[in-house]
């Protein structure tokens, strides 16, 4: 069975127990353990990210430094083909087709975004002008086709053999009637693109280290509504090794004689919030790693996260808001972390969010916005003087 408590398993990580004045005594001690601020620009730049899984890559636009995901493939022309152009006359060679997949936010339940680019980014050093059409088609996770988008690229001719680069990046209805569910499909999750490249050539020879590069992506604004969502952080997978009570710590973590004594503990824990999304979080603790995310032993929270206040208009915050959580433990629920024996014990966690809905509100994640956790565990051992 489930268990649902509020526990952190680093919870007696660097814990000093004080001596005791009697054959027992309870002993209460508070433990500072998290107290960190992570930054949108950080969660782009580290892909450590609080909200939306271990998704990536991320970008920032230019435009108002909005967070956006990318999905991106490349081309690469076939080096005999490019050897085979002519230097007196133009011609086309194909692209493509390439295949790609495995949108993030097509697990955002019932979305509706307001800001989607379709990008073409063409290097070469061919001694002749290009011309580069894309088509690009996406299905969502049932295979039902989003529509087509098409974009044209346009790069000057190389002289001397120098790296030529030119990038276009689209933005329109078509391109958010692609990634927006409606009644004939959902968010596009795969991705085609295929093309054809006009070859201008200027009356030189192709050289043999010739080479024509064709990257395409498509790129999604977290500015968007959305229904309530429960989003995994498969990536953050922590573990604490415990040894054995009446042994030596070893490589252990912590010693089974400290977590055998623990008989309850208050779980702390404050948010402060500058992201325009609230919900909640839960630790999930179990000794099979395999296990966290479908039959955990032991489900920690939840934690309250609150949306920070924010402009109706642009969905981009106007403030901090803090939460505060407090939950108890006690009984069966720190068994957990108890270890007879033999050997080692090793206890595993990790972190899933439910994050409220919006509803038909829009919110919007930039550059700046940030989120703060601090959390502290009071715990009391009780401490058995004739056990030294």
């Amino acid at each position: 069975m489930i268990r649902r408590a509020v526990f952190l398993t680093l919870i007696a990580m660097g814990c000093s127990i004080p001596s005791p004045k009697a054959p027992s005594w309870d002993v209460t001690a508070t433990l500072p353990m998290v107290a960190r601020t992570v930054h949108v620009r950080e969660m782009a730049e580290t892909e450590d990210e609080f909200f939306f899984g271990d998704y990536g890559p991320w970008r920032f636009m230019d435009q108002d430094s909005v967070l956006t995901s990318v999905l991106s493939d490349s081309m690469e022309a076939d080096w005999q083909a490019l050897q085979d152009l002519p230097s007196d006359e133009p011609t086309t060679l194909a692209i493509g087709p390439t295949d790609w997949g495995r949108n993030p936010l097509d697990e955002v339940e019932g979305p509706h975004f307001f800001r989607a680019w379709l990008e073409v980014e063409v290097h070469h050093n061919l001694p002749g002008s290009l011309f580069v059409a894309i088509d690009v088609e996406g299905w969502d996770d049932e295979m039902r086709s989003c529509g087509e988008l098409h974009i044209e690229v346009s790069a000057e001719a190389s002289l001397d053999g120098q790296d030529i680069e030119n990038t276009t990046l689209s933005a329109g209805d078509d391109i958010l009637s692609f990634v927006n569910p409606c009644a004939f499909h959902s968010v596009p999750d795969t991705f085609s693109a295929k093309g054809f490249t006009g070859y201008s050539p200027i009356g030189l020879p192709v050289g043999p280290d010739a080479f024509l590069f064709v990257k395409v992506s498509f790129l999604t604004a977290l500015d968007l509504v959305f229904e309530t969502t429960t989003v995994v952080k498969r990536a953050e997978v922590k573990q604490l090794i415990i040894s054995p009570e009446d042994d030596d710590l070893g490589d252990a973590d912590i010693s089974g004689d400290m977590t055998s004594r623990i008989k309850e503990a208050t779980f702390v824990a404050n948010v402060f919030n500058n992201f325009p999304v609230g919900g909640e979080g839960f630790f999930k603790l179990a000794h099979d790693s395999l296990a966290l995310s479908t039959s955990p032993e032991l489900v920690v929270g939840p934690f309250e996260i609150r949306a920070a206040p924010f402009d109706p208009a642009t969905g981009k915050p106007t403030g901090v808001i803090t939460s505060g959580s407090e939950v108890f433990l006690s009984g069966d629920d720190v068994e957990i972390l108890h270890n007879p024996g033999p050997g080692n014990d090793t206890l595993y966690a990790s972190i899933e969010y439910v994050l409220a809905g919006t509803g038909q509100q829009r919110v919007c994640l930039s550059a700046p916005d940030s989120i703060r956790l601090e959390a502290a565990a009071i715990v009391k051992a009780l401490v058995d003087f004739e056990d030294d």
